[in-house]
């Protein structure tokens, strides 16, 4: 009889221990992570934190996404297709209208100071574009990571949403569109930009963003949904290192950092030697007075617009086990 209980006791002792232990194995194990990102110079501190091993010394596999349209990064994030999703701030703005569970770990601001975005135009054309009102009745293409934002920099351009006719084109086919006259003038982001000087157009407004909405522009944010925050604390904490040393790294390293996004890309490293880079924030850094402004700024234009408060975007650090 004893014997039989002493076996029940050590039975029931190593079920306690691997209720208590599977789980702490489960989050420490190697992750696989989906994630979601354009392919623009946006990317950046992600290819930074794969080139100096900060994914695989935290024990997590990344594997890259790459899209176009954000609304198909948004639809694939929200079916968990995705785990994270580097999505343009006013799409995050917009996302969070309906959907709160999203939290925001780092973020990317477009300076005045170093420009990765710009409107272009044709040196010689029929009707010359010399200044911004010439774009009166023009086409303008811009890329899909505008889209939630074209209208509002339209308006503080000084246009009515009919004065001037928007075509939404991939960013690495706008160039060619400008000179093959499919569109008047082109609003791009980097490596585009760079293209767009190195065929020697014409830059218009450079950067449009930042001069015309708000300065520094929030150009993209590092979104996940909070689930994995509160249930996975650890493997939260793990991400959350690995984007904070990316984007101290980044910051630091400016012209290795450049090289690596080239290097990724396979874009000549002389040609694009001015190819800007977004000035990242980790998430302690996360400046909430501009994303309240850019809130203003999108309802200004669109009187249905939600204001959303930024401060349930944005997670507490004592969320994160340290």
């Amino acid at each position: 009889m004893n014997k039989v209980l002493n076996i029940i006791i050590i039975v029931l002792a190593l079920l306690l221990v691997g209720i208590i232990i599977y789980p702490q194995w489960q989050e420490g194990r190697t992750v696989e992570l989906n994630i979601g990102c354009d392919p623009s110079v946006n990317a950046t501190v992600f290819l930074v934190a794969q080139n100096k091993e900060f994914f695989s010394e935290n024990r997590i596999k990344p594997n890259f996404i790459f899209y176009e349209n954000p609304d198909l990064m948004i639809k694939d994030f929200l079916s968990d297709s995705l785990d994270c999703a580097l999505l343009p701030w006013p799409a995050i703005l917009n996302l969070a209208k309906t959907y709160d569970s999203i939290y925001v770990l780092a973020s990317a601001l477009y300076r005045t100071s170093l420009p990765v975005d710009g409107i272009f135009v044709l040196p010689k054309a029929k009707n010359p574009i010399k200044q911004i009102k010439d774009l009166k009745n023009k086409r303008l293409g811009y890329s899909p990571l505008f889209k939630n934002i074209i209208n509002v920099l339209i308006y503080n351009l000084g246009f009515k949403p009919q004065e001037v006719k928007l075509i939404e084109l991939p960013n690495s086919e706008l160039v060619s569109a400008l000179k093959n006259n499919q569109v008047d003038a082109i609003l791009v982001i980097e490596p585009e930009r760079t293209c767009a000087l190195n065929d020697s157009l014409v830059p218009l407004m450079m950067p449009a963003l930042p001069k015309a909405i708000i300065g520094p522009f929030p150009g993209c944010g590092v979104v996940i949904k909070s689930a994995p925050v509160i249930q996975k604390k650890r493997f939260a904490t793990r991400f959350k290192t690995v984007l904070d040393a990316a984007v101290t790294y980044a910051g630091a390293n400016t012209e290795e950092s450049r090289k690596i996004f080239l290097d990724y890309y396979k874009l000549d490293t002389i040609k694009y030697r001015t190819c800007y880079l977004p000035d990242y924030e980790k998430l302690a850094e996360l400046n909430r007075g501009l994303i309240i402004a850019l809130n203003a700024k999108i309802a200004e234009v669109d009187s249905s617009f939600k204001v959303v408060n930024p401060e349930r975007l944005i997670p507490q650090a004592a969320q994160f086990r340290q």
